[in-house]
């Protein structure tokens, strides 16, 4: 598709940090047990389009990583790291409010 332009190709693949993320998104959303379909709909996405971005084949976009964070109460930054669960994500809010 971008054979012509390395820079864009580079830009479009996908990789183990999609994935990880993807899981990390996968994994939460399963203990507020919620599906697909009504997660995407709170953070304004199709059901397939949570599908892709949990197995890593769909690049989240910024507004998009926004939305999903915003509606777990998270920041953005813990879905990139290995936080302990979920469900001590409020008490690494508190922690790291300084930062804004």
């Amino acid at each position: 598709m971008f054979k012509n332009n390395p820079q864009l190709e580079s830009y479009f693949r996908l990789g183990p940090v999609d994935i990880f993320v993807g899981k990390k998104i996968k994994a939460i959303r399963k203990e507020i047990r919620q599906t697909a379909a009504n997660f995407g709909e709170r953070v304004n996405l199709t059901a397939r389009q949570i599908y892709l971005i949990e197995a890593g084949r769909r690049h989240l976009q910024p507004q998009e990583l926004l939305a999903i964070c915003e509606y777990l109460d998270i920041i953005p930054i813990s879905l990139y790291y290995d936080y302990p669960s979920y469900s001590n994500q409020n008490k690494y809010n508190s922690e790291l409010s300084y930062l804004n």
